[in-house]
């Protein structure tokens, strides 16, 4: 049941169109400004395009940009916070090779997909797909540690 790209991107496109004027009308207030509002509001549609594979068919593209929202605006408060500050620090918390040289993909995507719905996303995006946990957890609603402590566990459950 996965979507191909000109799907989610048709999706998106649509959700743009009809939602993103009333969108960035509201957040501007709370964000204090039109222009804060407008670069939250575009870095949320550039995450969903950027990771379309993530988005899941089953659930609304509205509840999906919520969550993206809602992280594209705790980054911005983050960003605020150390006055414009990045910190470009490579994540080091990719997937680990060896997990996949242990276990034959099949019998992963397997064992990931006997897991709870909320848990198998994460850890598909996490280890099959090969988002950092920065990545997954601007696209559900968890953050990077728990995106990493879900994984653990998991791991911890896997035949040695």
């Amino acid at each position: 049941m996965n979507m191909t790209k000109d799907q989610v991107y048709s999706l998106i496109e649509g959700h743009y169109a009809k939602e993103r004027d009333a969108i960035v009308g509201r957040i501007s207030r709370y964000l204090g400004s039109k222009y804060n509002a407008e670069d939250v509001v575009q870095e949320a549609y550039v995450r969903m395009l950027t990771y379309w594979k993530a988005y899941d068919p089953k659930q609304a593209i509205g509840k999906w940009f919520s969550t993206i929202l809602t992280n594209s605006i705790k980054d911005f408060f983050k960003k605020e916070i150390v006055h414009g500050m990045s910190q470009d620090i490579p994540p080091d918390d990719m997937a680990p090779v060896r997990i996949i040289q242990r276990i034959e993909l099949n019998r992963l995507v397997e064992l990931i997909e006997e897991q709870e719905p909320r848990v198998a996303r994460i850890l598909n995006l996490h280890l099959i797909e090969g988002y950092t946990s920065q990545e997954v957890a601007c696209l559900v609603p968890e953050s990077a540690s728990n995106v990493r402590k879900i994984t653990q566990r998991f791991r911890e459950l896997l035949p040695r």
